[in-house]
């Protein structure tokens, strides 16, 4: 297989969901409305930011792996409205299906599929 830039994408996602975090953070505890909680200043982001590491660690993950999720699902075209590409439709219920390219050799495939499975 040959290697894929998901790896990447994923630490991007991850850092836009640390940057998010920390915004979000500095405009709630510290812009919006400043709290006073265990004698700690409200006026810095830096000082508070012992604080902010297990949030800024959940939306970090969140971001990343629900992005990855979506990056999949528009990689592989299994977005609404996309054209299926399944060679069967029954193969979503209750079917088994194996495709075999022939290249031109139907006949020695079948005869050797035959043999092979027990049926005449």
């Amino acid at each position: 297989m040959k290697p894929t830039r998901l790896a990447i994408t994923s630490f991007i996602y991850g850092c836009i969901g640390l940057s998010l975090a920390l915004l979000m953070m500095w405009y709630m505890m510290i812009e919006d409305w400043p709290m006073i909680i265990g004698g700690k200043p409200n006026f810095s982001l830096l000082q508070n930011l012992p604080a902010f590491i297990p949030v800024t660690f959940e939306m970090t993950v969140f971001f990343a792996a629900h992005l990855m999720v979506l990056t999949y699902l528009i990689r592989c075209k299994l977005y609404p409205g996309s054209n299926q590409k399944s060679p069967d439709p029954r193969t979503t219920d209750d079917m088994f299906l194996m495709e075999i390219e022939s290249h031109g050799n139907d006949k020695e495939i079948v005869d050797l599929l035959k043999n092979r499975s027990g049926r005449s």
